[in-house]
C-alpha cells in the first residue's frame, strides 16, 4: 500500500476542504460588510444633506423654533392645520408627558411614522422643489409646528414661544 500517497491525498482534500470553508466565511463577511457600507453611505447622504444646506428650518436656540424660511415651508404646506387634526389623536399619548418628551415624541412621529396620503405627498414633494427644501427640512417644520400644537392643548405653550 502506498501510504505517502493516501497521507498526500487526505492531507490535500483537508487543505481544500478548510479553504473552502474560509472561503465561504469571508463572502459571508463581505457581503455583511457591503450591507453595512451601504447604511453608512445612505446615514452620510443625510448627514451631508442636513449640513450642506443654505437655509436652515430650525433656529437654534432652547426651545427649538421656526426660522422665516421654516414659517415659509410651514406656510406653504398649512403645517398649522396638518397639527391641529393630528394633535386630535395624538394628545392622549403626550398629555402626561414633559415638553422635552412631547418634542421628542413628535419627532420620532413625523420622522419615523407619519405616512402621508397621496395628495399630502405630492404637495409636500411640490413644496421641496419651490423652496429648494430637503425632505428633513419639511420634517422638522412639521415636528415643530405640531410639538407647538401639542404643547398649547397642554397649556405649557409658555415653556415653547
Amino acid at each position: 500500500m502506498n501510504y505517502p500517497l493516501i497521507t498526500t491525498i487526505f492531507i490535500v482534500g483537508s487543505a481544500l476542504v478548510g479553504i473552502g470553508v474560509w472561503v465561504g466565511r469571508t463572502n459571508t463577511n463581505i457581503s455583511t460588510l457591503k450591507e453595512f457600507m451601504r447604511e453608512i453611505r445612505r446615514d452620510m447622504g443625510e448627514i451631508r444633506d442636513r449640513l450642506s444646506s443654505s437655509e436652515r428650518a430650525l433656529g437654534s436656540g432652547s426651545p427649538l423654533r421656526l426660522t422665516e424660511y421654516g414659517k415659509k415651508l410651514s406656510d406653504a404646506l398649512d403645517v398649522s392645520e396638518w397639527a391641529k387634526r393630528e394633535a386630535d389623536a395624538l394628545l392622549p399619548t403626550v398629555r402626561d408627558m414633559e415638553s422635552y418628551d412631547v418634542q421628542e415624541y413628535c419627532n420620532t412621529y413625523v420622522f419615523d411614522q407619519y405616512k402621508p396620503d397621496a395628495e399630502a405627498e405630492r404637495k409636500i414633494k411640490q413644496c421641496m422643489f419651490d423652496h429648494g427644501a430637503t425632505r428633513t427640512h419639511v420634517n422638522e417644520v412639521m415636528s415643530l409646528v405640531l410639538r407647538d400644537e401639542l404643547l398649547t392643548r397642554m397649556g405649557k405653550m409658555h415653556l415653547a414661544p
